[in-house]
Order: structure tokens, then C-alpha cells, then sequence
């Protein structure tokens, strides 16, 4: 008797199935319905999607601007500290030519030969000259990220010219004190 029971509810459950609507709307037109709410779904990721990506690109765009600028405030700050070191260089050097020049005068009033240390020195202010010039070329360069590489041999210019009146100066100063290391006055003993 239960099973008779069980199989006859099961057989009016079947043939109720069919019959019953969703609301007002039959099985066909719920389809229909939610496929168009699908496609609007559809419809309005791709859209916020491609919003996404325009504001992203946007924002990329205004952080490589950014960088590039940043990167040519870095670049100018760095040619300025370079420049004026070279500046400050090329007048301790200059300095140093001149008190060179005063010892050679001395030198000189002693009655020593002092021509080869004038020629080392006259290079060397010969160079200095040249990095002037070469550190004048430096900063009248225009600051951008193609002429980097200018800028760099401008530098290394000015740097090599600085290298030289150097090596120059101190050329004068080893041929200086030839003379000085010569023992004018012979010590007398006063050990008996």
C-alpha cells in the first residue's frame, strides 16, 4: 500500500511539472528573458573593463610624464653639482699655478736655474685654460635626454684638461725641489 501511495504522488508530481508557469510567463519567455539579462550583464563588464584599461592607460601615461621629468630635474641638478665642482677645481688649480709661480720667483732670486719649472708651468696654465674653455662649452649645453651623451664627453673633456695641468703642476714642483734638496751648508762636529 505505500508504494501505491508513493508511485501515485510521484505520478501527479509529473504531470503537475509541466503545467506550472514561472509567474505569469511560460518556460520559453523566462529563457528569452534571462538570456537578454545575461547580455546586459554581459554588455556592462566589458564596458566597465574597457573603462578600466582607458584609466589605466591613462594613468601609466601620467606616471612615465612624471618619471621623464623627474629624471630631467635629476639630470640638471647633477649637471649643475658637476659644473660648478669643475669650476672649483680649475680655480684651486689656478691657486696653486700662482703660488707655484711665487716660489719659482724666489727660486729664482737665489740665482738657480729655474726654466724648466717655468716650462711646466706655462703647460700647465695652458690646460687650464683649455678646461675653461671646455667647462664654458659644458654649461652652455641645453639639458635633454638625447644630448646625454655630450654632456658626458663635455665633462670628461673638462676633467681631462684638469688631469693634465696637474700632472704639468706637479711636473713644476718635482723640478723645483731638485734644487732645494742640495745641502747648502756643511755640518761642523763638535765631538772631539
Amino acid at each position: 500500500m505505500k508504494q501505491k501511495t508513493y508511485s501515485g504522488i510521484i505520478a501527479l508530481l509529473m504531470l503537475a511539472v509541466p503545467a506550472v508557469s514561472y509567474g505569469t510567463t511560460t518556460v520559453p519567455e523566462r529563457r528569452a528573458e534571462m538570456k537578454q539579462k545575461f547580455e546586459e550583464r554581459k554588455a556592462s563588464t566589458t564596458e566597465r573593463i574597457q573603462e578600466r584599461k582607458a584609466s589605466s592607460t591613462e594613468k601609466r601615461a601620467s606616471s612615465t610624464e612624471k618619471r621623464l621629468e623627474m629624471k630631467g630635474e635629476i639630470l640638471k641638478r647633477q649637471a649643475g653639482r658637476t659644473e660648478k665642482m669643475l669650476g672649483q677645481m680649475i680655480e684651486h688649480m689656478d691657486r696653486l699655478a700662482s703660488r707655484i709661480a711665487s716660489r719659482i720667483e724666489k727660486v729664482k732670486a737665489e740665482g738657480k736655474d729655474v726654466s724648466e719649472s717655468e716650462g711646466f708651468l706655462a703647460e700647465g696654465r695652458v690646460h687650464l685654460t683649455e678646461a675653461r674653455t671646455s667647462l664654458s662649452t659644458f654649461s652652455s649645453l641645453v639639458l635633454s635626454k638625447d644630448n646625454i651623451g655630450d654632456i658626458r664627453v663635455g665633462a670628461s673633456g673638462v676633467k681631462n684638461h684638469l688631469r693634465l695641468a696637474h700632472q704639468s703642476l706637479v711636473k713644476a714642483i718635482n723640478s723645483l725641489k731638485i734644487g732645494f734638496n742640495k745641502a747648502t751648508s756643511t755640518a761642523t762636529s763638535t765631538l772631539r
